[in-house]
């Protein structure tokens, strides 16, 4: 009996409540782009971490429709 109500809970936490969106994560390298970072960089369908990951992106023949960066300095 008490396992199957601790399981109940255990169900009732994990559905309820809207859950937020995972942030997005690089297309390159899979670290998290934080949307505060002065380092991000992107496309049109695509988002990096850094100009770095988005550089070495279109290296390898990706898609550079829209690409991006935040430049450094005035952020």
């Amino acid at each position: 009996m008490r396992a199957a109500a601790v399981a109940l809970l255990l169900l009732g936490a994990c559905g309820s409540g809207a859950s937020e969106p995972a942030p997005p994560r690089c297309a390159n390298c899979g670290m998290l782009v934080s949307p505060e970072s002065g380092w991000r960089a992107g496309t049109d369908a695509e988002s990096f971490d850094a100009p770095k990951c988005l550089f070495r992106f279109l290296r390898r023949g990706g898609d550079a429709s829209g690409a991006w960066v935040i430049e450094y300095y005035t952020q």
